[in-house]
């Protein structure tokens, strides 16, 4: 059986002596099927998408015209009121729900021992929002000091500024007993905020009057007052301002040289007391917080005193390896007596009584003398440590309650729920206990 012929099969015979064929080739294709032309319907034709020309008769056509970008007619921000409204801090929340029979809190709801463990609601003339403030603002040295000392007035003028805030209201009751030693006219019967709002707005004046101030607190039968600081690590050591030293060279200012740090460092350590009473309260976490040898040995000292009661070196608590910075360590213990306080021309009013002889290298280690002469004193004024700790289970059942009250923790608690997330916050970390709720269930 001959081989089916393949459909592009070219077939060329060729003779030695056929010299045609070599002239004009043949080609020869055969096909072993046929096809036929496709039926197809033929594609649309496309439509005329042309806008030339006018519409047709009494076809209406809409024509938008292109009109400018319109200039917004509200009224522009005031200068830093949008920082103002990034940096603030509510503690308000208008958006969550009402909680009904929430007590408001006060000075016989705190006394009461009822009242552990509960949640209450802020009065409404308590300041809701404070300004942030970092350590960047403007210094000066005060001339005729010895040792030399620097004042902010920025800051100061701030810190009045919430001063008066929180306090306007009692501020506007006490009036000034005795005529500031500063050139500024004041009105017969002028009220401690008048002058607290005065120094407010004149930064230059803003120490020699929160120095005024502050001896106005301290006359007999005034109330008392709550001095207090966050992350006091940062002014345990050199700050991060410069200076020139005697041989034209930039070295860092230590804290204590600003007169509102040693202000109060001395109530702090009972250098200076509050005679109305009150309470000097520095706080200190690992949040943020920048290391200090010389606060963790003084708060090691201080805690060993309290549980053994009796006298206490401060040489057991610090370790050797360690450079310690000796003002901050004298600072903090009342057994580095000062030299006593400049006297005339050099004297600043109601300034902190500053040793003359001042340790250029602060960080410097201490000596075997100094070490074993520190010992923590059981007088009055000696520091005391509260070391603060996780919330119980039944306070974190309680915020956990007035989460659900309010919307925010959309489930029923329960007391495993409650053990459950008092031990995945570590033992009842308050933040870590509002990240696990709060932001898990957004």
């Amino acid at each position: 059986m001959p081989p089916r012929p393949s459909r592009h099969l070219c077939s060329l015979s060729l003779r030695a002596n056929d010299t045609s064929a070599i002239k004009n080739p043949q080609w020869f294709q055969s096909h072993s099927f046929s096809t036929s032309t496709p039926k197809a319907l033929p594609a649309p034709a496309k439509k005329k998408t042309s806008t030339s020309g006018p519409p047709k008769k009494g076809v209406t056509i809409l024509r938008i015209k292109k009109k400018g970008v319109q200039q917004s007619t509200a009224k522009p921000p005031a200068p830093g009121e949008r920082k103002a409204l990034r940096k603030r801090i509510v503690l308000s929340n208008t958006n969550a729900l009402e909680v009904p029979g929430l007590q408001e809190m006060g000075i016989g709801t705190l006394s009461n021992e009822a009242s552990i463990g509960a949640v209450m609601a802020l009065p409404g003339d308590v300041v809701d929002r404070r300004e942030l403030t970092v350590g960047h603002t403007a210094y000066a040295p005060i001339p005729n000091t010895t040792p030399l000392q620097y004042s902010q007035s920025t800051y100061t003028a701030n810190l009045l500024s919430q001063f008066l805030k929180a306090n306007k209201k009692l501020l506007s009751t006490l009036k000034l007993t005795s005529k500031p030693d500063f050139n500024f006219p004041l009105a017969q019967g002028t009220t401690l905020a008048t002058l607290a709002e005065a120094g407010t707005n004149d930064e230059d004046r803003a120490w020699p009057v929160f120095q005024h101030i502050w001896r106005e607190l301290q006359v007999p039968g005034r109330p008392p007052v709550l001095y207090c600081i966050d992350n006091i690590s940062h002014i345990m050591g050199d700050s991060k301002y410069t200076t020139l030293d005697a041989a034209d060279k930039l070295r860092p200012i230590h804290a204590h040289d600003f007169v509102q740090v040693k202000h109060f460092i001395d109530h702090l350590s009972g250098e200076r007391e509050l005679v109305n009473g009150g309470m000097v309260l520095a706080a200190t976490s690992l949040s943020e917080h920048i290391k200090s040898a010389a606060l963790d040995t003084v708060i090691k000292a201080a805690e060993a005193r309290q549980e053994n009661e009796g006298e206490t070196r401060v040489s057991d608590h610090y370790d050797p390896y360690q450079k310690l910075d000796m003002r901050a360590l004298k600072a903090l213990t009342s057994d580095f007596e000062s030299l006593g306080p400049p006297s005339g021309a050099n004297a600043v009013p109601d300034a902190p009584a500053t040793p003359e002889a001042i340790d250029t290298t602060a960080t410097s280690e201490p000596t075997p003398e100094e070490a074993t002469s520190v010992v923590a004193s059981t007088v009055a004024n000696e520091l005391g440590v509260i070391r603060l700790k996780g919330i119980t289970k039944a306070e974190a059942k309680t915020i956990l309650e007035y989460w659900a009250t309010s919307g925010m923790v959309r489930r029923q608690i329960e007391e495993k729920f409650v053990a459950d997330q008092w031990t995945v916050a570590g033992g009842g970390v308050f933040k870590e206990l509002e990240r696990g709720c709060l932001r898990r269930t957004v």
